[in-house]
């Protein structure tokens, strides 16, 4: 029989806790004396809460330790493996790396190369442009004059080492915060990229004291809720 099973312990905090929960639905707080009824029910209702999750401790606890224990089995055995995949994924980038390095150095060779072919060709229809006026054939000159003006290098593309089952990526860092703030704040930025921390601004407007409307953002509002304790 395993510890979860339906001991009379169990069933015994199962029915108390249904008919706490009939009791509460039943309760309607009109004046002082039905709110410190409620209160007397609220109460109960930890006493209770204490009752289950001190029952129910000592067996989450065992688990946890043997769920512990069996992740830190599994870490062990998993990481070499996962120390081989980060080293070949490492040298692997490293050689696409490499590569795209050799690709755009042979692109921006190539380009150079075809940027002067541009040039002398331009420079060869502009002689003979020049040629043209000076022998009185101004049709012949503004051919070759426009001719020269539409010359442009001829598009280079380097076909990369390896193309398949590669994909580019980007790499984002955060060198200054109030920058960023600044340029979502100018809309350059969407406001989706940050994620605020609700709960330490509140510690923090709590600490500091902040009401509503000092700092622009946010807004603060008050609110009052019963503290549980024993008279």
């Amino acid at each position: 029989m395993s510890d979860t099973a339906l001991t009379p312990e169990v069933v015994e905090q199962e029915t108390q806790a249904l008919d706490i929960y009939q009791q509460a639905y039943a309760v309607k707080v009109v004046d002082k004396a039905t709110y410190e009824s409620a209160g007397a029910l609220a109460l109960a209702i930890k006493d209770m809460t204490k009752q289950v999750t001190d029952y129910w401790k000592p067996i989450k606890d065992k688990a946890y330790a043997a769920h512990k224990e069996i992740c830190a089995r599994e870490t062990e055995l998993l990481k070499p493996l996962k120390d081989a995949a980060g080293l070949i994924d490492t040298r692997r980038r490293a050689y696409l790396n490499e590569q795209e390095l050799i690709r755009q150095e042979a692109e921006r060779k190539a380009r150079a190369i075809a940027e002067e072919q541009a040039r002398k060709e331009r420079e060869k229809l502009a002689a003979q442009a020049a040629k043209a006026a000076e022998k009185g054939k101004a049709e012949k000159a503004s051919e070759l004059a426009a001719q020269a003006a539409e010359v442009v290098a001829a598009p280079v593309f380097v076909a990369p080492a390896i193309d398949k089952n590669v994909r580019k990526d980007i790499a984002v860092s955060v060198t200054d915060l109030k920058a960023l703030c600044a340029a979502i704040g100018a809309g350059i930025v969407p406001p989706t990229v940050v994620e605020v921390k609700a709960g330490a601004l509140k510690s923090w407007a709590k600490a500091m004291q902040i009401k509503n409307g000092q700092v622009p953002g946010i807004v603060i509002t008050e609110t009052i809720a019963p503290v549980n304790r024993a008279a």
